[in-house]
């Protein structure tokens, strides 16, 4: 951004107080608005502050431009205000939620290590991007947000505001047996049984004897 490393080191000690701050204002907006919105939206807003970045890339960096130094150092605030409310703590969260209690432990596993191998390739791939590509760095991190990211929660994954465990479980099952969309089972309001009612245990049930003869249970 053309900022020397006094004003760098400094624009991030505050950075990431503000990022500290933030993450606490997720914690009672993911249960009043629930999952899927929140990683949907921020996932959306942190593709156009990407995109905002990538077009002011060149006029910070070779013409130091202090208004579009300002406005860039604010996107990247507002990054990652969008960052912690909506998915810093999901990845903790979400998997522990979706995953049945028989894999809950190798499936958690499975997703930490996910999360600190891609952390660990974004912090060395960063800057050879940066060197190599310049603008098209953000260009590349706003389309994984907006290609990649933002379709995939839309279209696969299903919302858990307010259900229980046995619930989250009961999504799957009636899904499997009524071949519908998990996605579309969780976000209805009539589909889903309510969890502990005659209805939800014949279904799981029904699910449980049909891994039972197929061996897997």
């Amino acid at each position: 951004m053309g900022l020397g490393p006094v004003m760098a080191r400094a624009i991030a000690g505050v950075n990431g107080t503000c990022y500290f701050l933030t993450s606490l204002v997720a914690l009672p907006m993911v249960e009043r608005f629930g999952r899927r919105p929140l990683m949907i939206w921020t996932a959306l807003l942190q593709a156009f502050t990407f995109a905002i970045l990538a077009g002011l890339y060149n006029i910070t960096t070779y013409d130091a431009n202090k208004v579009a130094q300002g406005f860039s150092v604010l996107m990247l605030f507002l990054f990652n205000t969008w960052f912690s409310v909506g998915w810093l703590g999901m990845t903790w969260l979400y998997p522990a939620e979706i995953t049945p209690l028989a894999i809950r432990q190798p499936a958690n596993a499975l997703s930490t290590a996910t999360n600190w191998i891609f952390n660990f390739m974004v912090v060395m791939c960063t800057g050879p991007m940066f060197e190599n590509i310049g603008w098209g760095t953000y260009a590349f991190f706003a389309c994984c947000n907006f290609v990649i990211i933002l379709p995939v929660v839309y279209f696969f994954f299903p919302e858990t505001k307010g259900k229980s465990l046995e619930e989250i479980d009961l999504i799957f099952a009636y899904a499997y047996e009524h071949h519908e969309n998990p996605v579309k089972v969780s976000t209805s309001k009539n589909l889903l049984p309510k969890g502990g009612s005659r209805e939800a245990e014949v279904i799981l049930g029904g699910i449980h004897h049909e891994k039972v003869q197929h061996g897997e249970a």
